[in-house]
């Protein structure tokens, strides 16, 4: 009688070892092939899309109620906006060749919020508390006034 020989056989073993091998080299191939067309693509963001980031930025802190100063203003070619708080941070926008950034030195964190802006200007009325901000990004006119609360 012969006996039933149950477990991997040396062929069986030499089948699995080409199959991994072939499924190996498939995924080396379709990752080299996504790695790069990953190069190659360029993210274009909408205009409104950069308008409403910054937007997003200004209103959190302009929203804020620990807020107890706002300024505005341009020296050298920048044109700023300043936001203090009453835990002695501060936020700043800036306008500088073509681009807005949001600076907050306590965290040390400088974000380009919008690129390819042609112009910019931020405006703020003391008296009535109200920012207003013009920006032209790709040739598309933005603006808007906010309410700001300062205690």
């Amino acid at each position: 009688m012969l006996k039933s020989c149950k477990g991997i056989t040396l062929t069986s073993l030499v089948i699995y070892v080409i199959v991994l091998m072939v499924v190996i080299a498939l995924m080396s191939g379709f990752s080299g092939y996504f790695n790069k067309n990953i190069n190659q693509i360029t993210i274009k963001e909408e205009n409104n899309e950069q308008f409403t980031r910054f937007l997003a930025y200004l209103t959190k802190d302009i929203n804020n109620e620990n807020i107890k100063f706002a300024k505005t203003g341009q020296e050298n070619d920048i044109e700023y906006i300043i936001i203090k708080f009453e835990e002695n941070e501060e936020h700043q926008y800036l306008y500088k060749k073509d681009s807005i950034y949001y600076i907050n030195e306590a965290k040390n964190k400088k974000i380009r919020i919008c690129n390819n802006v042609n112009s910019c200007d931020f405006e703020y009325d003391n008296t009535n508390k109200i920012l207003t901000v013009n920006i032209i990004i790709n040739n598309e006119e933005y603006t808007k006034s906010l309410n700001v609360n300062i205690n």
